[in-house]
């Protein structure tokens, strides 16, 4: 059985491979999909809060951040997508890890973004994963995440990757429960069938949520 940081490890090596591939997919899917939920996030928030994009990739959604006055700072596991990023945004925050060990103070941000990352958790992992986000926001700081529906686990090949990556699906009611015991009051909820699916995936799951 792998640990975590094993599974870790590899995802990195599937990003750090499909670095280039992956960030020409996501400037060519456009932004629409993102500007309600950045929207939400952002009524949520005073100008230039401090934002952690987890799994940020080549840095797309950071400067969507940024156009709205938001303060991003970036971390994802993969060193590619953080090379790109920073060719993207050369003044921009941007740190190697993942969700399970946040290298930040408790209550360093405002907000977090979290857009199809946390579904990189295995199942067994994901209210360790939330509980460190709790950690590190602020009280009433406002929690972004999407994932996708569906009820199994492993690895499958990644959407604009063209390798392996490790894939967790969640149930909506499972989502809202970890959710709520990690310490957060669910403000939206939407699950919708729009956007490109892993396979044995039946949608997605995107949730905006306080800090309470």
């Amino acid at each position: 059985m792998q640990t975590a940081r094993e599974r870790f490890a590899r995802i990195a090596d599937s990003y750090d491979r499909g670095a280039a591939a992956y960030a020409q997919m996501g400037e060519a899917s456009g932004r629409d999909w993102f500007a309600e939920p950045q929207r939400r996030l952002r009524e949520l928030l005073p100008p230039g809060a401090r934002v952690l994009d987890i799994g940020c990739g080549p840095g797309l959604e950071m400067a969507d951040l940024r156009e709205l006055d938001l303060d991003p700072v970036g971390l994802d596991v993969s060193r590619g997508q953080l090379q790109i990023a920073r060719k993207r945004l050369p003044s921009a925050a941007l740190i190697r890890g993942t969700a399970l060990t946040l290298p930040f103070r408790a209550g360093t941000f405002d907000g977090v973004w979290a857009s199809a990352s946390l579904l990189h958790l295995a199942r067994e992992d994901a209210a360790r994963g939330l509980a460190e986000i709790r950690r590190v926001l602020v009280d009433d700081g406002a929690f972004y995440c999407s994932i996708q529906r569906g009820s199994g686990e492993g690895w499958t090949r990644g959407d604009g990757v063209g390798a392996e990556v490790w894939y967790t699906f969640f149930g909506e009611e499972e989502w809202r429960g970890l959710l709520a015991a990690a310490g957060f009051s669910i403000r939206w909820f939407l699950a919708s069938e729009e956007g490109t699916l892993q396979k044995g995936a039946s949608g997605w799951i995107n949730a905006l949520a306080v800090a309470e």
